[in-house]
């Protein structure tokens, strides 16, 4: 005999408070249980495993658990997957098992955007420095996440940056699943940064500079580059939290953009002070910023 209940079946509210206490820790566990197995570990067990994390069974259920509780699982989930690819590309040659294992993971991303975009622009900070930089529609899904409900501005009707500021959803400062600030605080750089930004100096840019340099160099595939020699963690860091102190402070003393200001100087003067390496990653720091809102 069939004895499966369904939950809207049962009348007292105690248990049914169990019942979803129990799902949120399963479905929990359950995201630790598959990260232990992630590709890293088991290559073989690749398609399965995104088999696995990419159900419907799954997916939507982690990030639909109440107060966004399944967020973070799924993020390292999909950032274990990328560090993986990215362990086996090198430079224009892909392997096979890998651009099959992108396509299965562009079509994750493409699930997500459609029904869930607060997730993709919620973690683009640290989504946006783990796709390899190869992986160009990967980063394009990622940036051109909208929160449903908001119809964009055409930029092509702002004929000023007077206007872009007049904009509702350019006032407010976007939810960041990640902060950017702890990053830096991480790397013994958020109180130099702040400080700059306070009291701008050649001793603290310094400072940040030494910073942003890598301690070794890495693996990081990218176009025309297998390795790279600064934090591109760090770097992203960096971008996103000037910005962010920039629009707050904007916001709180009721003034227009100044391209003369702390926070612009310090992102000047570290693309003039650095090698082209460091500059490119910046510019393409910055250039992941230039989404919504």
């Amino acid at each position: 005999s069939d004895i499966r209940v369904s939950i809207r079946d049962v009348k007292d509210e105690k248990v049914v408070e169990e019942f979803l206490k129990f799902d949120e820790e399963m479905y929990l566990y359950l995201g630790d249980v598959f990260n232990s197995y992630q590709p890293l570990m088991f290559p073989a067990f690749l398609f399965g495993w995104i088999s696995l994390i990419s159900h419907r069974f799954f997916l939507p259920a982690m990030i639909e658990l109440p107060n966004k509780i399944g967020w973070k699982k799924v993020l390292t989930l999909i950032i274990s997957l990328l560090s993986f690819q990215n362990e086996h590309i090198n430079g224009k040659e892909i392997p096979e098992d890998i651009a099959t294992s992108c396509r299965g993971l562009t079509n994750i991303f493409s699930l997500i955007l459609h029904d869930y975009p607060e997730f993709l622009i919620e973690y683009h900070y640290p989504l946006t420095y783990s796709i390899p930089n190869s992986f160009i529609q990967l980063q394009n899904i990622v940036l051109s996440s909208v929160q449903s409900g908001v119809t964009l501005v055409n930029p092509f009707s702002i004929k000023g940056m007077s206007e872009c500021d007049e904009i509702e959803y350019n006032k407010d400062i976007p939810t960041i699943g990640v902060e950017p600030a702890n990053d830096l605080f991480n790397q013994g750089l958020k109180k130099p940064t702040d400080n700059y930004l306070r009291v701008p100096s050649h001793s603290l840019l310094k400072t940040i500079l030494n910073g942003i340099k890598g301690k070794d160099i890495t693996k990081e595939s990218g176009i025309g580059y297998n390795n790279t020699s600064v934090n591109i963690k760090i770097i992203n860091a960096i971008v996103l939290y000037v910005g962010a102190v920039e629009v707050d402070d904007r916001r709180d003393n009721d003034v227009k953009f100044n391209p003369n200001s702390s926070h612009v100087v310090l992102i000047a003067n570290i693309i003039q002070e650095t090698t082209v390496e460091t500059q490119y990653q910046v510019i393409s720091a910055i250039c992941n910023q230039l989404r919504y809102p």
